[in-house]
């Protein structure tokens, strides 16, 4: 930054007698609403808090305008939407909008409603599976679809098992394992799946009858399970176990590969007997998998695992606030993060925003060319992946007068008075390096050394915290004299509408040279300053 030295600046800039008073002219968000999956029937509610308290609250539906009239059973609240009996029509994707009375407005993210809900399974005859004693048993048991997934529920000769034991090893799949089978596990077994939000458990109708044959001797190596390729797509950060049935007596050793090389120990992962299970799966997890065992006649290798790893879309890089002069342009970007790659949907005052010569969408950014007060407002990026939705905003605001700066911030007149500045109301204002702590004033500049620049305001005072700036200070010309100590003269502001009021408000700054034994202001690297 040329040698410049960025402080970040607090500063009162509306009064109201013995306590602060100040509104931002744009709307933002406390709460927005979150996706949730409930019982047919039971009720649901959304969620949307935001600020200032007066702007008004509106909800979409798929798209559109949601009232009473375009969907039934709904009640609108203040900063809430609910829906007493949940039913088909009422799924979909839901959004909340804040829009103050000037026409600035803000839209929140996507929240999808859904009902729980699981399928039966196929009503297939019973199957017989045959083995030899000492061999690895895989019962084929993939859950139903279900809304939210499913957990496995079956019964073990007659006897209801959802959690693995010393014989049986249940996994997150649905299927069931036996290492070593033993003639003691003779009998039937039946797949079941239990819904969390619904309680709802649905068991197959017939079932799986195992007999086991004694045998003594050597059993051949072979893989069991997957004799096919299989895709699994699972979310990020959840548990995961990629199934290998190796067979043989002695028991081999299975050994996992990953895109050809071999899976090593690591904290993220385990050996679940010849399985690799993953406590939480990490982006890093994606790749094509395959388990072997070593045999006399060779390497026998399984059927390739595709794991896809689904991550909700969230912003990389958010936009921020802006204040440009008429007639320039400017450009947003938004950067995303996803698996599937997220949508992304741009917005001007919660309205979805249509290319033309004036507003062109290039990948993740929106140019905004010959800027005019009619686009000054809320612009946002609103991304969606299907598994997740995330949104980012920022403010534009067009400079009504040009003598007050310029594109890249407000330009302020600095003063080489030394005194402390005043407000209208007769306080004084000394701002440090430490909050709270005043500087002793300097009777004099102490040399010849030039005042350095004036600051210059980095973001535009319409923020979400209107007493917050970013400031930076240049040296002078000549170099100058380091900047230890400024001060702000301030004034009261009319309450008004008009976002360009902020800028026009009373703010003097003056910096003062360094005299020891004063600190040192901190440098970039150093935590910023403030009132």
């Amino acid at each position: 930054m040329d040698g410049g030295l960025r402080v970040l600046l607090s500063t009162v800039l509306c009064l109201s007698q013995s306590f602060i008073s100040c509104s931002s002219p744009y709307p933002s968000f406390l709460t927005e609403p979150a996706s949730l999956v409930q019982s047919r029937g039971s009720l649901a509610r959304l969620r949307c808090l935001v600020s200032p308290p007066s702007a008004a609250v509106t909800w979409r539906f798929r798209g559109l305008a949601l009232d009473r009239d375009t969907l039934p059973g709904v009640e609108l609240g203040e900063g809430s939407l609910t829906i007493p009996s949940l039913n088909p029509g009422h799924v979909g994707v839901y959004q909340c909008v804040a829009r103050l009375d000037h026409g600035q407005a803000i839209a929140s993210r996507h929240a999808r409603v859904a009902i729980a809900e699981i399928s039966e399974y196929e009503d297939v005859r019973r199957r017989s599976l045959s083995v030899l004693e000492g061999s690895a048993v895989l019962v084929e048991c993939p859950l139903p679809r279900s809304v939210p997934p499913a957990l496995p529920r079956l019964r073990v000769r007659g006897e209801r098992t959802e959690a693995s034991t010393d014989d049986y090893l249940v996994l997150p799949s649905g299927n069931l394992q036996i290492i070593a089978v033993a003639s003691r596990h003779q009998g039937m077994y039946k797949c079941g799946a239990f819904n969390p939000v619904t309680g709802e458990t649905v068991m197959q109708s017939h079932g799986t009858k195992l007999s086991v044959k004694k045998s003594d001797s050597a059993l051949p190596v072979r893989i069991v399970y997957p004799t096919t390729p299989v895709t699994v797509s699972v979310q990020q950060s959840q548990p995961l176990v990629l199934e290998c049935i190796v067979s043989g007596r002695p028991a081999p050793v299975a050994k996992w590969f990953k895109n050809g090389k071999e899976v090593p120990p690591g904290p993220s992962h385990e050996r679940k007997h010849t399985n690799l299970a993953f406590a939480a799966v990490m982006r890093s997890d994606e790749g094509a998998y395959v388990c072997s065992a070593e045999t006399e006649r060779g390497t026998v290798v399984s059927a390739n695992y595709t794991v896809n790893v689904l991550v909700p879309a969230s912003v990389t890089e958010g936009l921020t606030n802006r204040l440009i002069s008429p007639g320039s342009s400017t450009r947003l970007t938004c950067g995303a993060k996803g698996n599937p790659s997220p949508n992304i949907t741009w917005l001007f005052n919660a309205d979805p925003i249509s290319p033309s010569d004036r507003f062109q969408v290039s990948g993740s950014s929106l140019i905004l060319t010959n800027v005019t007060p009619q686009e000054e407002g809320v612009f946002q990026c609103l991304l969606d992946n299907g598994i997740g939705s995330a949104q980012s905003h920022g403010t534009l605001t067009v400079q009504s007068d040009p003598q007050l700066g310029s594109t890249a911030g407000v330009q302020l007149e600095a003063s080489p008075s030394l005194h402390p500045m005043q407000s209208d109301e007769g306080h004084e204002l000394f701002l440090t390096e430490d909050e709270g702590d005043v500087i002793n004033l300097p009777s004099s500049r102490g040399g010849d050394r030039p005042t350095p620049e004036a600051p210059i305001i980095i973001s535009p005072p319409q923020t979400h915290k209107p007493d917050v700036y970013d400031l930076e200070w240049r040296a002078g010309r000549d170099g100058g004299s380091p900047i230890n100590a400024y001060f702000v003269k301030y004034r009261k502001c009319l309450a008004t509408s008009d976002p360009s009021s902020m800028l026009h408000s009373s703010l003097e700054l003056r910096p003062c040279v360094a005299v020891p034994p004063f600190p040192k202001l901190r440098t970039e690297e150093d935590a910023p300053m403030r009132v």
